[in-house]
């Protein structure tokens, strides 16, 4: 085995990092700014590893999935009012609401992308083939290079974050409830406007307080909602741990083994590519999904997704998206494991469930290929967490090592399991 320099590769790692952060900053989903960085990680892979990227540009709609969730927060002040002078009606756009982000937000659909301004983007990767000229697997490496809005209430308060956004879906949900209640209650006597049925509230009083006193008193937690997240780009997140981390982990690795093409398993393709806009709902890892599945890219294939490595307490498999209902692979996730528990980086559990939203291994799970996603990150919400705090200047060279020692075993331990196939 060719001797891999960790702490030299890992100082290498954060150089690359921070030369990201101060040349581009933010790079937001499909922005100038995410073209900007683009580039210069282009370049860099090319110096770096050796190899030409290739690109592969498409359109997307940027802020149609988590970037809207301001916007579904303003249409639930519009149910509300509406609620208030015509309870059904404020309950029909409560119900397009929770549609929409259930569909879009949720569950990273492009069903409704039409509506919204499409932009130009691209996924890169470069393509280092077996020294034997034989492909019989191949391992694609890969991180997203784009960054997050500001999280704004996360910032300010990640212990109230959640519960500020949970008082916000109960009251929008309330508008919906008692919308459709008040419609049909008392032989339909809601079913016109606020300003005609006042005889009819006054008879009913308990209805007065548990129908219009508590959607009312929910007004703020739908207001938390339109601050959820800032489209302010100069206080976007630079992305440093999420995913700068991913992009120099993979870049050190597909450096190493195309200075030493000997030290990479025989007749493994390695891609290490670099997907976009993975903060708007995985767009860039569905495109490269869309392309290549029926090319032969993907047969008996193993996707390594790296996504945030900087806390040395939280090295973890991510097993599966709960949220999009996909379980990684099992076999490849227990190779990682193995990684991580032989080298000590253990330290909670090692394995978890993504709790919240999505990763790149999603799109490849679906599509059948082997693929699980790596991170060492707290699971919990943080002020660093798709904020602008996250910046390079909490990130440790040391957590770094460990995370490129596990992914080169764990690419070792692909390769003994292939070889044993013979």
């Amino acid at each position: 085995m060719t001797d891999f320099d960790f702490k030299a590769a890992s100082e290498s790692m954060m150089d690359f990092i921070k030369k990201v952060e101060t040349e581009v900053g933010p790079r937001l989903p499909g922005s100038e700014e995410e073209r900007r960085g683009a580039a210069l990680i282009k370049e860099e892979y090319e110096k770096n590893i050796g190899i030409k990227p290739i690109s592969e540009p498409f359109k997307v709609a940027p802020e149609s999935g988590i970037g809207s969730i301001p916007y579904i927060g303003i249409g639930g002040l519009i149910a509300m009012i509406l609620f208030l002078i015509y309870p059904i009606a404020g309950a029909i756009v409560a119900v397009l609401c929770f549609v929409y982000f259930g569909l879009m937000a949720g569950f990273y659909t492009q069903i409704f992308d039409f509506l919204w301004k499409k932009k130009d983007t691209e996924n890169f990767y470069t393509v280092q083939e077996p020294a034997s000229g034989k492909v019989d697997y191949t391992i694609v490496l890969s991180a997203h290079y784009d960054s997050s809005w500001n999280w704004n209430l996360a910032k300010k308060n990640p212990k109230t974050f959640i519960p500020k956004i949970v008082y916000g879906v109960v009251g929008l949900l309330s508008v919906l409830v008692f919308g459709f209640v008040l419609e049909f209650v008392d032989g339909m006597a809601f079913a016109q406007p606020l300003w005609k049925n006042a005889a009819t509230i006054a008879s009913w009083p308990w209805y007065v307080y548990l129908a219009y006193i508590l959607p009312i008193v929910c007004i703020p937690g739908i207001y938390f909602v339109t601050q959820f997240l800032s489209h302010d780009k100069t206080i976007a997140s630079p992305g440093c741990m999420d995913n700068l981390t991913g992009i120099g982990l993979n870049q050190e690795i597909a450096k190493h083994f195309s200075a030493h093409p000997e030290d990479l398993p025989e007749n493994c393709r390695l891609i290490c590519a670099a997907m976009a806009c993975e903060e708007s709902g995985l767009r860039g890892s569905r495109a490269f999904v869309k392309r290549h599945k029926d090319d032969g890219m993907l047969k008996n294939c193993y996707q390594i997704n790296v996504d945030s490595i900087s806390d040395e307490d939280y090295f973890e498999v991510i097993q599966g998206d709960a949220v999009q209902m996909c379980k990684f692979d099992q076999e490849l996730g227990d190779m990682l494991y193995d990684s991580l528990r032989e080298l000590g980086l253990i330290k909670k559990t090692g394995r978890i469930w993504n709790p919240v939203g999505g990763c790149d291994s999603t799109p490849f799970c679906r599509a059948g290929v082997k693929t699980i996603t790596f991170a060492a990150q707290n699971p919990v919400a943080t002020d660093y967490y798709h904020t602008s705090n996250d910046k390079s200047d909490r990130l440790k060279t040391s957590v770094f090592e460990g995370g490129i020692q596990a992914v080169y075993m764990t690419i070792k331990k692909i390769g003994e399991k292939e070889a044993s196939k013979k």
